[in-house]
């Protein structure tokens, strides 16, 4: 085989796996919104209505619900300085990572704290999740 029918095939079998690329990216959007409709509402609402909190299924695992919230901070001096006055400083470097926020608003919403919705969007929301038994 010549070098030129050699990146010819190449390039063909590069073509191929680009366009099942985008075919599996298109999937995986309307996977996502699917299990997405699952866990945080289908699920959550039936075992709620149920007042199930934990449901252990054979090949599946442990259900269970846990508490969960989207954070971010919409006036990032004032929210600083919030934190800052509300015993959250060590959040605080040269600017609050929105993972370790996220998850000290968790723990602070458990708590009863309230958040100024001025500054921060914080939106609770229940989720349902599989633990492997």
């Amino acid at each position: 085989m010549s070098t030129v029918e050699n990146v010819i095939q190449m390039a063909q079998r590069m073509r191929t796996m680009q366009v099942e690329r985008d075919e599996l990216d298109e999937r995986l959007k309307f996977l996502n919104i699917a299990l997405d409709q699952l866990r945080l509402k289908d699920i959550p609402e039936a075992m709620a209505e149920q007042d199930i909190r934990t449901l252990t299924i054979e090949g599946v695992g442990r259900v269970q619900l846990a508490l969960d919230c989207y954070a971010t901070i919409k006036d990032k001096p004032a929210g600083y300085e919030w934190l800052s006055n509300h015993g959250y400083d060590g959040l605080i470097q040269p600017y609050v990572q929105p993972s370790t926020f996220k998850a000290a608003v968790k723990a602070a919403l458990k708590e009863g704290q309230e958040f100024p919705e001025d500054l921060f969007n914080i939106t609770p929301f229940t989720r349902a999740s599989i633990v492997k038994a």
